[in-house]
């Protein structure tokens, strides 16, 4: 093992992993390639890594906060080195639909088996916005495998239809200004504690993983400047 790469899912469905600011040379042989992006009116690229899908078995799983941004971070070990799933926990009208996604999930997972995070693109969600931009909605899965065969992870609360999912407060419906809106903090508070008692059953049972193999070299870089760990990478703005 000798590479720990951080990743977060880009609507476009896929992983993506930019490269420290310190390893920038696009002639480097390792799968690297200039990811193009387009944010309003700007234009622009980011040297990085991408995957379809990440899979590995847990060795950690923490929340960082960053700019007061959080975001729930997940480790796992490959072949390769080390993956760490990022996935921003708060968006612009509460938790993200991706925490929403694997929020209710993480309770189920089996922390002796390969867990792989996909994406799924939803071609028949597909919408304009008044811009007149086709966006397709992308959603992250979960699977463990079960011989050889991917399943998907069974989530924590049943959906029921015409209720919502059991076990879930529904939202709270407030006049604001005379716009009616829907408050979600005790739904919201529930599946927050999902992402911690995740992080502490991974610190119980899984410790010894991480113990057990050598430091990556970012690893090392973080063990000698504190205040950076787990913000290595560069954000791409889409």
């Amino acid at each position: 093992m000798n590479k720990t790469r951080y990743f977060k899912k880009k609507n476009d469905g896929v992983y993506f992993a930019s490269c420290p600011k310190d390893d920038q040379d696009d002639t480097v042989q390792d799968g690297r390639k200039w990811r193009h992006w387009t944010f309003g009116e700007k234009e622009g690229k980011t040297l990085g890594y991408e995957e379809s899908e990440l899979a590995g078995l847990i060795e950690s799983a923490y929340i960082n906060d960053f700019n007061g941004e959080e975001s729930i971070n997940i480790g796992m070990q490959t072949n390769e080195g080390v993956v760490v799933l990022q996935v921003q926990i708060d968006g612009k009208w509460g938790m993200t639909k991706d925490i929403l996604s694997i929020s209710k999930k993480l309770r189920n997972i089996d922390l002796q088996k390969d867990v792989c995070f996909g994406a799924w693109l939803n071609s028949k969600g597909a919408y304009k916005t008044q811009h007149g931009n086709t966006i397709t909605p992308c959603y992250l899965t979960v699977q463990q495998f079960n011989g050889v065969k991917g399943v998907s992870v069974e989530g924590t609360f049943p959906y029921i239809e015409g209720e919502g999912y059991d076990g879930l407060p529904a939202p709270e419906v407030k006049s604001v200004r005379g716009k009616e809106t829907k408050d979600f903090s005790a739904r919201d508070e529930i599946l927050y504690k999902e992402l911690t008692d995740f992080c502490a059953r991974v610190e119980k049972e899984c410790k010894g993983r991480k113990d057990a193999r050598p430091n990556t070299p970012a690893e090392d870089l973080n063990a000698q400047i504190p205040e950076v760990a787990g913000n290595v990478e560069e954000d791409v703005p889409f």
